[in-house]
């Protein structure tokens, strides 16, 4: 199934955690684009940015952004839907 993610950086974010850790996120996008899962992705304005992505199904999606170093340093809100092209 296709997705779409959308990340929204927190209010009061602080900006140098932010430049400590993009660099890994940047790595987990690359590392999944290898993989076939993320699909084409970008920045989103100064705001965050959107991933759309392949999984199997939707209980696996949690999951597969759980690991995005941004997320996981607390620096971004996420919210997905599924995508449809069609």
């Amino acid at each position: 199934m296709r997705y779409l993610a959308v990340s929204r950086l927190k209010e009061n974010t602080d900006f140098k955690k932010f430049q400590s850790t993009i660099g890994a996120h940047r790595s987990w996008v690359a590392d999944a684009m290898e993989a076939g899962v993320i699909i084409s992705g970008g920045r989103w304005g100064d705001i965050g940015g959107i991933l759309i992505f392949d999984l199997p199904e939707d209980d696996s999606v949690d999951r597969f952004l759980a690991n995005d170093p941004l997320k996981q340093n607390g620096l971004v809100d996420v919210e997905w839907a599924e995508y449809f092209t069609d």
